[in-house]
């Protein structure tokens, strides 16, 4: 065996050769099966041998890929905080308190100087936002918003919102007024490593922090809930202060925009406000409470997390205060208030609405009782009338399913009595629901009940009509099976007078 290895090996091995003098040294066929044995063992230990080979390489090759794939992200980390510190440099070099002491010739020149660091720090703005539209894959236009600027960006983790379970790796930019997330391509070609996946307006737009999962933070916009993981408590940190700076910024912005537009809008009717409160005191404009400020985000932040009570007493609350001190507040940010709160109530109204309709993957565990809370926060909203036709909607489901359980076995008069039992029954509970809880005093509502009750009533007939008048009734069970239906009927409408 050894010799054939050696053999074999050799830099000038010829198999033609080998063979052909195999068969001249080898004397009887004992001896070639011999060789031929030693030939295929020999083959499957070099297989064996390729296979264990292929196998490390490939192992090393996953290694080397990990390696490569860390080394690019810190490489990246490493050419992110080098801008950043080259910004930075720039802005200190732009406010020296040299520039303070100098002459007024002196300070022309520098003058000069701070507005071509200015145009190069524009510049530079510019081109990091055109980067990133080249690293994203059908990224919307960075550049058209003037002074937007990238804040923080990184790698995150998303995590099922409900299972807390890892989803996909995600790559997220913070900006001055809008959060992109991207996902990364597997097959990246050409220069874009990202794929744009959604952008979120910080204005509605909620970030919380989560402290029963490590590292993480919720961002809440509504109707959708996002759970990101930061690799440590640092960079969690970080985003969290980021998101806070951005959103001071943003509301900072929006203050002075407001400010501008009250001001002209204040020059414009100055005149036409001194002839007509010449003669009265003038009333000082009200200073708005925190929690109308914030009263978007906390609206977000309660219909995401279900608080749909604690939502609509902040709606009325709002409300009140409107009504109260309305003329107190400028007109613009009176209009604005009412927009966002009119966009809430909509969206509540929306989820309630969902909550009240019928699907067949719903369970009828709760029944009528399940419906209460949704068709309270909708007649408070002065949403009735579309209230009155979810829940008649869950009551013809609810009845249907009920009677889907009454079956025919025996004769047809104890099949009558169930199925009148069972739809008179429900029908009375259903109404007991209606009248004197979800819609107590509503003619309207009355009215559509009453028109709904008459609808299945009639269907309940349609059916037994089926069962009932057929040659094979006898006469006194159909008697019978009448005076039950009948008996049942009057208790119905005993609770209508």
């Amino acid at each position: 065996m050894d010799s054939l290895i050696k053999s074999v090996g050799e830099n000038d091995y010829q198999p033609e050769k080998y063979v052909k003098e195999l068969s001249q040294r080898c004397m009887g066929p004992e001896e070639l099966l011999q060789q031929k044995t030693n030939v295929q063992s020999l083959g499957e230990q070099i297989n064996t041998m390729l296979k264990k080979n292929v196998f490390y390489n490939y192992i090393q090759f996953i290694d080397t890929a990990k390696e490569i794939a860390n080394l690019e992200g810190e490489m990246y980390q490493l050419s992110h905080l080098l801008t950043e510190q080259a910004s930075l440099l720039n802005s200190l070099a732009s406010s020296s308190i040299v520039s303070e002491q100098i002459s007024n010739s002196g300070k022309e020149v520098n003058g000069v100087q701070n507005a071509e660091v200015d145009n190069v720090i524009e510049e530079k703005r510019v081109q990091k936002l055109l980067n990133i539209m080249e690293r994203v894959e059908n990224c919307n236009n960075l550049v058209d918003v003037p002074d937007r600027k990238c804040l923080h960006e990184g790698d995150l983790l998303e995590l099922d919102p409900i299972e807390n379970t890892p989803v996909q790796r995600i790559h997220c930019y913070l900006f001055t007024d809008i959060c992109i997330v991207t996902s990364w391509l597997s097959s990246r070609r050409g220069p874009a490593r990202y794929r744009f996946q959604s952008m979120y307006d910080l204005c509605n737009l909620a970030v919380v922090n989560i402290k029963d999962i490590k590292n993480s933070f919720k961002l809440l916009a509504f109707p959708e809930t996002r759970v990101f993981q930061a690799p440590n408590t640092g960079l969690k940190n970080d985003w969290l202060s980021k998101f806070e700076v951005a959103k001071k910024s943003q509301i900072s912005v929006e203050n002075k925009m407001k400010t501008t537009v009250d001001h002209k809008m204040i020059q414009r009717a100055d005149s036409i406000l001194l002839v007509h409160n010449s003669f009265e005191p003038e009333t000082p404009e009200l200073e708005l409470p925190e929690w109308i400020v914030d009263l978007a985000d906390d609206l977000d932040v309660l219909i995401a997390q279900r608080h749909f009570e604690d939502a609509n007493s902040l709606i009325s609350k709002a409300k009140q205060y409107l009504e109260e001190h309305g003329d107190n507040i400028s007109t613009s940010i009176e209009q604005e208030i009412k927009t966002k709160l009119e966009n809430r109530i909509q969206a509540l109204t929306l989820v309630l609405t969902k909550e009240l309709q019928v699907s067949p993957d719903k369970s009828h565990k709760g029944g009528l009782r399940a419906a209460r809370r949704a068709v309270r926060i909708l007649n408070q909203l002065d949403k009735s009338s579309q209230a009155c036709d979810l829940f008649l909607k869950v009551c013809s489901n609810l009845l249907k399913s009920q009677l889907q359980y009454v079956k025919r076995d025996g004769a047809m008069s104890s099949f009558v009595k169930k199925y009148s039992m069972v739809f008179f029954g429900t029908t009375i509970e259903i109404t007991h629901e209606f009248l004197y809880k979800a819609f107590p005093n509503s003619s309207a509502c009355a009215s559509a009940f009453i028109l709904w009750t008459i609808q299945e009533v009639n269907d309940f007939m349609i059916i037994l009509n089926k069962h009932m008048f057929v040659p094979q009734t006898s006469l006194s069970n159909l008697s019978e099976c009448i005076k039950v239906i009948h008996k049942n009927c009057q208790e119905v409408i005993l609770m209508f007078i």
